[in-house]
């Protein structure tokens, strides 16, 4: 079965890409899979004064300049970018056989469902 998942952003994706073949078995033995990153989070806009792009939807393209220039906007892409370094090193770490989370079962489960 090929499934197409669609995630918030990068680090999304970045951990969804570590953890299939852990919930569902190696890539293409038999199922495939593409993660994309659907509208999501964004990134902050490089110049916070200039007028939104209306096509692009993404949260935080589209927050008011007030909250996105200066230091917010700068520590919101160090933020994002250690998101990224965290998902690395945390994933590898994952026991997604005895997870805590309610929210992680469902998704878990509801996967193997679908491709069993």
């Amino acid at each position: 079965m090929h499934l197409e998942i669609l995630v918030e952003g990068q680090t999304e994706l970045t951990v969804l890409s570590m953890l299939m073949p852990r919930i569902i078995g190696p890539y293409q033995q038999p199922h495939t899979w593409k993660i994309h990153k659907h509208r999501g989070i964004g990134s902050l806009p490089e110049d916070p004064s200039a007028r939104p792009n209306w096509l692009d939807t993404s949260l935080l393209h589209n927050l008011p300049s007030r909250l996105t220039s200066g230091t917010v906007g700068k520590r919101s892409r160090i933020v994002l970018e250690q998101k990224r370094i965290w998902a690395r090193r945390i994933v590898p770490e994952m026991d997604v056989e005895r997870n805590r989370s309610g929210s992680f079962h469902c998704f878990r489960d509801g996967l193997r469902r679908l491709t069993a």
